[in-house]
């Protein structure tokens, strides 16, 4: 049998990258496009069903694990008609995605309990639904089924990124963007709007510095968030820095909170909404670097931010994250109840010494 010459596997792979190309390109309607966005994002970082996740010694991905994804790429800049045409159907995909959900809530804790949530994610796994082909945060779940491949989105080089969010993104606006920019202001407003309930909530303001409502940081910024977010709604010139510093001054705030619950006791309900709330800050963030920035930064911000979705579209489906998330918060309240009570309990038979012991063991083992 004939050994094949050295350069056959990547002239195959060039082959099959301009096909899978035109698959997506030339997709008739918005299932259809899905379906051929997620064959090709699978194809490029896949070898025989495996991920490529070879990283070199700056823990970059190595230029064997992204040759597939960088035939793409080639195969659009060869052909400035095809880029045009690749960054519209880019445009026409997301112009049919909602992505609210996934800007305000996706991998923020909410309010259920630990057995509905993990029934419901349960359920999900074991008898799935089909998935909203309209649902950004699907779409997100869909591209990135396990932690290796958003560690391999995670491990992208500079240059790597440059190059594909030059071909994706069009450098001047484009109203096929117009939803999606949408939804991440209505995105942003919400998570100030649960930011600021949390801030002001009577367990969070009752261990925050003596002061009158007004001067807490919470309502800075959350007069700072809509009047940024009307900014750029209207295209007219905002004041991120007054949004910074009162981003900086709710940060100040929880590190207060936290010397506090350190001296003072544990208490579960703080632990929680300080947790939600240095989450909620930090995608404000992400998404304001995005929405307000410009140059040749954009591209990494960009990066980031679908990089830290991507990972919390797939938390939101995890039953590990969920497990772990919540013993923590269980470790909490344990420490927390014998903080409080410090009572020294006292055995009538050997039966109940014997439930001591075993209760006993249970807090050491979760704590």
């Amino acid at each position: 049998m004939p050994i094949p010459p050295p350069h056959s596997n990547s002239t195959r792979d060039a082959t099959d990258a301009r096909i899978r190309l035109g698959e997506f390109l030339s997709a008739p309607d918005h299932c259809r496009r899905v379906q051929t966005w997620l064959a090709l994002v699978d194809w490029s970082r896949r070898d025989h069903g495996v991920v490529l996740l070879s990283t070199g010694a700056d823990g970059r991905l190595t230029a064997a694990a992204s040759r597939r994804l960088r035939l793409v790429l080639d195969a659009l800049e060869m052909d400035p008609a095809q880029h045009r045409r690749f960054q519209n159907t880019i445009g026409e995909l997301l112009k049919g995605m909602q992505a609210v959900g996934l800007v305000a809530e996706a991998g923020i804790p909410g309010a259920q309990s630990f057995l509905a949530e993990a029934s419901e994610r349960l359920t999900a796994r074991v008898l799935p639904a089909p998935w909203d082909h309209g649902d950004l945060a699907a779409l997100l779940r869909q591209m990135f089924t396990d932690e290796d491949e958003i560690h391999r989105l995670a491990a992208w080089n500079q240059e790597l990124i440059c190059r594909v969010m030059a071909q994706m993104v069009p450098e001047t606006p484009s109203d096929l963007w117009a939803g999606i920019r949408r939804d991440a202001l209505d995105g942003f407003r919400l998570l100030s709007i649960r930011v600021q309930a949390l801030g002001l909530s009577h367990s969070v303001r009752e261990r925050c510095t003596d002061g009158p409502l007004d001067a807490s940081p919470f309502m800075a910024l959350g007069a700072a968030s809509d009047h940024l977010a009307q900014a750029w709604r209207h295209g007219t010139p905002g004041a991120p820095e007054a949004w910074s510093a009162a981003r900086i001054r709710c940060l100040a705030e929880l590190e207060e909170i936290h010397r506090q619950v350190q001296d003072e006791g544990v208490s579960v309900e703080v632990v929680y909404a300080v947790a939600v709330i240095r989450l909620g800050l930090e995608r404000m963030r992400l998404l304001a670097a995005v929405i307000d920035g410009q140059g040749p930064e954009q591209a990494f911000r960009l990066h980031a931010l679908v990089t830290h979705l991507a990972e919390a579209s797939r938390n939101d489906r995890s039953l590990r994250h969920l497990a772990g998330l919540s013993l923590g918060l269980l470790h909490q309240q344990i420490i927390e109840r014998s903080a409080v009570t410090g009572d020294h309990y006292i055995a009538q038979d050997r039966a109940a010494y014997g439930r001591l012991w075993l209760a006993a063991l249970g807090g050491g083992l979760l704590t």
